[in-house]
């Protein structure tokens, strides 16, 4: 309420990434090195995600500390932040952990498509 009284909108901070929660099977199925966390299947062209290096296959495994098991509560975690936030995330790429801080933009506003 106050951000759509003060900027006519809500603000809300953006990755620019997609993922699914991976379960044992998916783990199995796909011979990941990992049974629990978010496998990342799309990044947008030009996001936080792609800037800060995180690529389709990575499997995230923490969000500022916080086990990332859940897509959907990470994309409210995520929203929640305003833009300009920074996050640390630890994946996995291959064999390879890695961690890496992102700072949060302001997510992009919908495109209506007239047809």
């Amino acid at each position: 309420m106050t951000d759509i009284i003060k900027y006519g909108e809500v603000i809300r901070g953006y990755l620019g990434m997609e993922a699914q929660k991976i379960t044992p099977l998916l783990a199995d199925n796909l011979s990941l090195p990992s049974n629990h966390g978010l496998l990342v299947n799309d990044i947008t062209k030009e996001s936080p995600a792609e800037k800060a290096g995180i690529e389709v296959g990575d499997i995230i495994l923490e969000i500022n500390n916080t086990p990332s098991e859940d897509p959907f509560q990470i994309r409210r975690f995520i929203a929640s932040l305003k833009p300009g936030t920074h996050i640390s995330l630890v994946g996995i790429r291959g064999l390879q952990s890695y961690q890496t801080n992102i700072t949060l933009e302001k997510q992009p506003t919908m495109q209506r498509i007239n047809y």
